[in-house]
């Protein structure tokens, strides 16, 4: 018999039409039902909670409370009736009443039971739920509510077991495991929200607190980057959730949107006519933060800009993307982080034939051991020794013991791949590497000489210049306490004297670091014969460069509040004009 049938006279049946109704959240057809019963089952529990179910539903929470109370009366051992009644009085606003109940549906649970067996009471078809999942969902915020955290994970956990495509099942659960303190299970769980709605920015912003609690930065700010382009209105959305879902180890919905933010390319279907006499410049580059930044360097005004992403097995129409660009871009600029991109970007490189910036070539040349390598007998440039080791086999202290003679004392350690000092560790002795080495969770790390930079003030000083097809330009001078010197981590936006200081340093940068270090930068800029590369750097007191890094990954932008760092404009600039000329010059040589 359906539920549509009129209601059969055996009151067994039509007791069961009446639960079955509830099971299906056929609200109107559980009262309609009821009335026709009329006062058949004024004494059956299960029924009147049934009626509270239903008038919930149709009239609100209020309405449903005597109907709660009557089921109660007649079971009040019933936990199901008890934690539906709780949550009523919460939603009509008696939430005082309505924990009193909740806590009391707690103290019957059995501590340390099986959750299927603490549940059961809850996840009986006659009583509850549409569905387990629902149930074992609903369990879970009850006793998320009242601050019964290990019952409230098992119930969520339960939740997404049995529906394994619910992201808001793992979110609640990622949320009370990040409460409990038990942040490697929550980042987890996170994660299984994120890749199941890429979406849903709630999950996102979840993620990226849970992330920066434990210090993982690089993840934390991919995931908020996520969040703030699901809710602003931002051009290259899908590549932002793209990358951050690299990030957090999420390759496969991924590249949906990569794939997604590729289909409105120049090169994506038929030919179409040029619409601007704009240089065409096409950008390769990988999936994640192997690039290099290219937001402000690239002129709008100037360049017309598409995109090429490094995807392993995508099938690339070469003539296509030949056909509509007037020379490339490669910004895969990192040798460890994104080597497999660059690998696909110098086959891509020689399919496609035309000129290119930065070729994937020269990029392969500049991890940190190689460039230490040719550019150690650079006159007036000091270059500390640097090494790459596994992290597997540093463990092994014979191996360590020779990194460590081979690299000396003191050390910097940091991931391979890794930027703008994070996870970067000061080693001074065996002791501090074997514990960095129990912390990392990176697989090659590289070991590089501490070389002391102190100014005679006391101050460190980290200068950076950006090379632009062999021609050096000043972009910032960073002035810190600290050895670890990074313009974040420095006071130039609260003292004047260090922001005069880097203004008489992007004016005359070449009379401020001295000849012997000018002449070591130009031959840095010789050495390396990247068309676009940035050089950190730091002036020694007897007047040799320090050279901490050299790589096309380094960031120029114009973003710094004017009022205070207007002098920083004009560098800035001058580096993107170069930028756009260098393309030019490329693209008119190969006509």
């Amino acid at each position: 018999m359906s539920l549509t049938d009129g209601a059969p006279k055996d009151p067994p049946a039509l007791r069961r039409q009446i639960l079955d109704a509830v099971a299906a959240r056929d609200f109107p057809t559980v009262l309609d039902r009821l009335t026709r019963a009329g006062a058949r089952f004024r004494d059956d529990a299960v029924v009147r909670l049934a009626e509270a179910e239903a008038t919930w539903d149709g009239a609100g929470a209020a309405a449903a409370l005597p109907h709660f109370e009557a089921a109660l009366a007649l079971d009040p051992a019933c936990r199901r009736a008890r934690a539906r009644f709780g949550l009523a009085l919460i939603e009509a606003g008696r939430a005082a009443d309505g924990l009193v109940e909740l806590e009391a549906v707690v103290a019957t649970l059995p501590v340390g039971a099986a959750i299927e067996d603490a549940m059961a009471p809850f996840m009986m078809p006659l009583a509850f739920a549409p569905a387990p999942a629902d149930a074992a969902f609903q369990l879970g915020q009850t006793m998320l509510a009242v601050g019964a955290l290990d019952p409230a994970i098992a119930a969520f956990e339960h939740a997404a077991a049995l529906d394994p495509t619910s992201p808001v099942a793992r979110l609640a659960l990622g949320g009370t495991l990040r409460t409990r303190g038990r942040d490697g299970a929550a980042i987890d769980a996170l994660r299984a929200a994120v890749s199941l709605d890429p979406d849903e920015p709630i999950s996102w912003r979840a993620l990226g607190q849970t992330f920066r609690q434990v210090g993982q930065t690089d993840e934390a700010d991919s995931c908020e980057l996520a969040a703030l382009s699901l809710e602003r209105t931002v051009p290259d959305r899908e590549l932002l959730i793209g990358d951050a879902l690299v990030a957090i180890g999420a390759p496969d919905p991924a590249r949906v949107r990569f794939e997604r933010a590729m289909a409105g390319a120049s090169w994506v279907g038929p030919p179409q006519p040029r619409s601007d006499a704009r240089l065409r410049v096409g950008v390769i580059a990988a999936p994640g933060r192997a690039n290099t930044p290219l937001d402000f360097i690239l002129d709008r005004q100037r360049l017309a800009v598409g995109i090429v992403l490094m995807l392993d097995g995508f099938a690339y129409p070469y003539d296509r993307i030949a056909a509509s660009y007037d020379v490339l871009f490669n910004a895969v600029a990192d040798p460890d982080y994104g080597a497999a991109a660059t690998a696909l970007a110098l086959g891509l490189a020689e399919r496609v034939g035309l000129p290119i910036a930065n070729h994937p070539r020269l990029i392969a040349e500049t991890g940190r051991e190689r460039i230490a390598e040719r550019l150690s007998s650079a006159a007036g440039c000091v270059v500390p020794a640097t090494g790459r080791y596994a992290s597997r086999s540093l463990r092994d202290r014979t191996v360590a013991d020779r990194a460590l003679r081979e690299i000396g004392m003191p050390l910097l350690a940091r991931p391979a791949g890794s930027h703008g000092g994070k996870r970067l560790e000061r080693i001074d002795d065996a002791a501090t590497l074997d514990a960095y080495l129990a912390w990392t969770t990176a697989e090659e790390i590289y070991l590089t000489r501490y070389h002391e930079f102190r100014s005679p003030d006391g101050r460190y000083r980290k200068y950076r210049f950006i090379a632009v097809d062999g021609a050096l330009f000043p972009y910032h001078l960073a002035i810190g306490e600290h050895w670890l010197v990074h313009y974040f981590r420095t006071a130039m936006t609260e003292d004047d004297a260090l922001r005069a200081e880097e203004a008489d340093f992007v004016a005359a940068p070449f009379d401020h670091v001295g000849p012997d270090a000018a002449a070591a930068l130009r031959e840095v800029a010789r050495r390396i014969t990247l068309d676009f590369f940035g050089i950190d750097c730091a002036v020694l007191p007897d007047g040799r460069l320090l050279l901490f890094e050299c790589n096309a990954a380094m960031l120029v932008r114009h973003s710094d509040p004017l009022a205070l760092f207007d002098y920083k404009r004009a560098p800035s600039e001058a580096i993107r004009d170069a930028v756009s000329r260098m393309l030019e010059r490329r693209a008119a040589a190969s006509q």
